[in-house]
């Protein structure tokens, strides 16, 4: 790699993995943020927490964490709805119990007609891990031209944390 390469690999790939944010490509996101960080130009991210991408850098981490949070949240209020959906239907109607076979069947077809708005309504009961409280302030590059006030309410009329 010629030296004008690795002057930009940093500048190049944050521009990427910003990219991938907006597209919300979340794997994408993982993979720049790695490559961004291990750059042979990149920034000491420990020690230039001053400089504008290194602070974009680190949202980005924050939003690639929360999603996955997020993500996590959903996957386990769907697992338990399913799960309540097939106890509720074992024995329901009287007879015998359906065997495996049925069961899997009747699960894989709960799991395509799953309504995500359901699971949003069985996930929104359950609170955020304290140890995530940190990630839910919204970033500085993900406000889209939003300004914060100095009482703390973005310009479009969001509440800033």
């Amino acid at each position: 790699m010629d030296e004008e390469q690795r002057q930009t690999f940093w500048a190049v790939t944050m521009i990427e993995v910003k990219q991938a944010y907006a597209r919300r490509q979340w794997a994408t996101v993982r993979e720049l943020l790695a490559q961004a960080r291990d750059a042979p130009d990149a920034p000491i991210l420990e020690d230039d927490c001053e400089r504008e991408d290194v602070r974009t850098w680190e949202g980005l981490m924050d939003a690639l964490v929360l999603h996955q949070l997020d993500a996590h949240r959903l996957v386990c209020a769907a697992v338990r709805l399913l799960v309540r959906r097939a106890q509720e239907r074992e024995g329901a109607s009287g007879g015998p119990d359906p065997t495996p076979q049925e069961q899997w069947r009747q699960l894989l077809a709960d799991v395509e007609e799953l309504d995500m708005d359901e699971v949003d309504a069985a996930a929104e009961g359950r609170r955020w891990p304290a140890s995530a409280e940190k990630y839910l302030v919204r970033q500085p590059w993900d406000m889209a031209g939003n300004e914060r006030a100095a009482d703390g309410v973005w310009s479009d009329g969001e509440s800033g944390a």
